[in-house]
């Protein structure tokens, strides 16, 4: 389930099996998001890095936050992850967040499935996507329009390109892919309209 980003804001997904439900990068909406959680069982909370535009929320939420380990400085450090600049400050408690570093392709549980975590460093150094029932949540690491490059000091172009490369390698084109903005598409619609991603899959 999907909850549009508002202006600047990522997109927010809801994962849901039988009565338990994940969050990945709540951001905006928090009312729409308690509604359709309401009576549900929260196991967590799934962010794909740690730009203030994908975490804003979660502090709101009593449940465990997954991060990458390799986002953790990022996250920590407001001059960094855009809270310093930002109108809105960082609303939540480093101190009291139930933090859970992840690694490369963890699998966390899920009910009586897995959410599996894949690093696609680029975009951060902790950049991370979910694969769950199908479907590949990517972050900003890979949308319809762009491919996660960035003028950070977090952002690395060669590793961006490497992850865009792996996850093609790994996923068939039909894979749905769920991004931090703009629509859901496939795989393979990314590869027909996105020229930054065709250039990146005809290098070697």
């Amino acid at each position: 389930m999907k909850i549009i980003g508002l202006k600047g804001e990522a997109n927010a997904y809801i994962l849901r099996r039988f009565d338990g439900v994940m969050l990945v990068d709540p951001s905006c909406n928090y009312e729409e998001i308690v509604e359709k959680i309401s009576g549900l069982k929260l196991w967590g909370i799934l962010l794909t890095h740690a730009h203030k535009n994908h975490i804003s929320l979660i502090g709101r939420f009593n449940c465990p936050v997954y991060l990458h380990k390799d986002d953790y400085f990022l996250f920590i450090d407001d001059s960094l992850n855009g809270f310093k600049d930002s109108e809105s400050k960082r609303e939540y408690d480093l101190n009291r967040l139930d933090l859970k570093l992840v690694d490369d392709d963890t699998k966390l549980e899920f009910v009586d499935k897995r959410v599996e975590v894949i690093h696609t460093p680029g975009h951060t150094k902790g950049s991370v996507c979910y694969y769950y029932d199908g479907k590949l949540y990517t972050g900003d690491t890979l949308t319809i329009k762009g491919a996660g490059f960035s003028k950070r000091k977090s952002h690395s172009d060669y590793q961006l390109k490497k992850s865009v490369k792996m996850l093609y390698e790994r996923f068939s084109v039909n894979t749905i892919v769920c991004p931090g903005h703009g629509k859901d598409t496939t795989l393979l619609e990314i590869r027909q309209k996105n020229e930054k991603v065709r250039t990146i899959l005809k290098k070697e």
